[in-house]
């Protein structure tokens, strides 16, 4: 007996190709850190998995030069840091019957929660590196209110007045949102995806990764991303089971860019 030509074939229903763009598009719509994260493709089609990247010492203000003597010289002190490139990768199987007969989009709920998956581990990796190359801190006890942004952006020194999101956790945007300089966003006027209000020219942003006992006050290029490769998505049959298994893998790192942008407030009791 020939086969249908006009059957449903699980080549047509599974396609790694749509997946993959699926998941870019998310990453770009989603990604927690967008616009703060500077994003290069520098070492795409590159060999190699260590990117390596300057970081240089300020030489100091100008000085008072009397008529006719030397302008003072000051060497520029360049230290180097290397950053290896990570893989973070998650799989699904789905039985055919699933697939076939089962009730609702067992594809399209692979396809979103794979994408959730990466997202979820670029986001995290981003925190991490925030969280523990920090060299601004400040310290502050209590409740978090107005003054706590107020003392702790002082760390910006004269730079104080430009825009800045602070991630905090739900606990402490419960304390903040109470505070009388608290002003609640509407769509139209959010700075990044997933903000929810503003206090002291923060942007404020709820995240679960955030520990009560912080809050870190993030600026434009404080981070960057750097992608090996685009997210990778593929499949392959298991004939014996008659299931097919889907793979996600991503190629990249994340690291601190300038660290003079970003401040680690630590709330004690």
């Amino acid at each position: 007996m020939a086969i249908n030509t006009n059957a449903t074939k699980l080549a047509q229903l599974i396609n790694p190709e749509v997946m993959g763009a699926f998941v870019e598009r998310k990453l770009e719509a989603e990604f927690k850190f967008a616009p703060l994260a500077v994003v290069g493709h520098s070492l795409q089609g590159q060999p190699g998995d260590t990117l390596t990247f300057p970081t240089w010492a300020y030489i100091g203000k100008a000085e008072d030069v009397a008529e006719g003597e030397a302008i003072p010289l000051s060497k520029m002190g360049q230290s180097k840091t290397n950053v290896k490139v990570k893989k973070a990768g998650k799989g699904i199987e789905l039985t055919d019957e699933a697939v076939l007969s089962g009730l609702g989009d067992a594809i399209g709920e692979g396809e979103r929660q794979l994408a959730e998956s990466i997202l979820d581990k670029v986001n995290h990796d981003c925190f991490e590196v925030l969280k523990n190359n920090v060299t601004l801190q400040h310290s502050a006890t209590g409740v978090v209110n107005a003054d706590v942004f107020a003392d702790a952006l002082v760390k910006f020194k004269e730079d104080v007045h430009e825009g800045q999101v602070a991630f905090v956790s739900p606990k402490r945007y419960a304390e903040i949102r109470k505070d009388s300089a608290w002003v609640t966003v509407s769509q139209g006027e959010k700075f990044i995806n997933g903000q929810v209000g503003e206090i002291m020219g923060c942007a404020i942003v709820v995240s679960n990764t955030v520990p009560d006992n912080m809050i870190l006050i993030v600026r434009a290029g404080a981070l960057g991303l750097e992608l090996k490769r685009d997210t990778m998505v593929e499949s392959d049959r298991d004939i014996i089971h008659k299931s097919t298994v889907i793979t996600i893998d991503k190629h990249y790192v994340a690291y601190l860019k300038d660290a003079s942008k970003v401040i680690k407030i630590t709330m004690g009791e």
